[in-house]
């Protein structure tokens, strides 16, 4: 199935060059002979739990997006297509450009015919002086264009710990046919579990200090259509983004892991 491309934040698997604002002002000499001043901008990186929307060239409604980005900068982000973003390279107060690399829905493909493409795009990150609270920019490539905007999300659980997140978890890949996914999660970061498509699932998660995001590690074995072993990162959420536990009460997990050929979004619910 073919799909016009979804795309989210991103400078990634790639280059990105970024360039902090430069601040303005200095300070003047003193009459009294006193030393003068000169200030210095606060460079701030990116973290924590965003969400926005983007538009694309020819479509008049926007695309919800999610996701997370690590304090070193690396992030994942998905759309509510199922479309996957990687980034493995720091955002920070100012302008960064570089590389977007997109991965379409598990059995799906983008516009151009295929399940993993590159843009490039540039933006801006803007800060209160303590956090990087929004990120907005534009992108282009494979005949497509358009613009998107995130916003920093407040931490909602009051810095995630593997002890509250233990348990047994069921969910959906996003994209087409939502195949189920059915993980459990000690309270040691064990992950084991199995999905619709007959692959067994086992790995590791752990939280970031101060955040409500989780890293994970995992290997998807069993089958031709297994993955195989893929990395990510995700946030923990109280709400049903995706509408598919018809915005039941509890736990949810919000996770986008890859490898160098396939990527997906998953949604785990407690």
């Amino acid at each position: 199935m073919k799909r016009h491309l979804r795309i989210a934040l991103t400078v990634a698997l790639g280059t990105a060059l970024i360039a902090p604002l430069a601040g303005c002002g200095g300070g003047g000499g003193s009459s009294s002979g006193g030393a003068s001043s000169t200030p210095t901008t606060k460079t701030i990186a990116a973290e924590g739990v965003y969400s926005g929307s983007y538009t694309m060239s020819g479509t008049s409604q926007p695309i919800s997006v999610y996701g997370a980005i690590l304090p070193n900068g690396y992030a994942y982000f998905g759309d509510s297509q199922g479309a996957l973003y990687v980034l493995p390279n720091g955002i920070k107060t100012g302008s960064f450009s570089g590389t977007l690399t997109a991965y379409a829905p598990i059995g799906e493909v983008f516009a151009n015919g295929q399940s993993q493409t590159s843009f490039s795009l540039n933006g801006k990150a803007q800060d209160n002086g303590s956090v990087v609270t929004d990120v907005s920019g534009s992108f282009s490539g494979a005949g497509e264009s358009g613009n998107f905007t995130l916003n920093r999300q407040g931490i909602s659980s009051n810095a995630t710990s593997l002890p509250k997140l233990a348990g047994s978890y069921s969910g959906y890949y996003w994209g087409s046919g939502s195949a189920a996914i059915a993980l459990t999660v000690a309270s040691d970061g064990t992950v084991t579990g199995n999905d619709a498509y007959g692959c067994t699932i086992t790995g590791k998660m752990s939280v970031v200090s101060g955040e409500d995001l989780v890293k994970i590690q995992a290997d998807s074995t069993g089958s031709p259509s297994c993955v195989g072993s893929v990395s990510g990162l995700g946030f923990v959420a109280s709400n049903d983004i995706s509408g598919l536990f018809g915005g039941a009460s509890g736990t949810y997990i919000y996770v986008g892991a890859s490898n160098s050929t396939v990527g997906f979004v998953a949604e785990l619910h407690k």
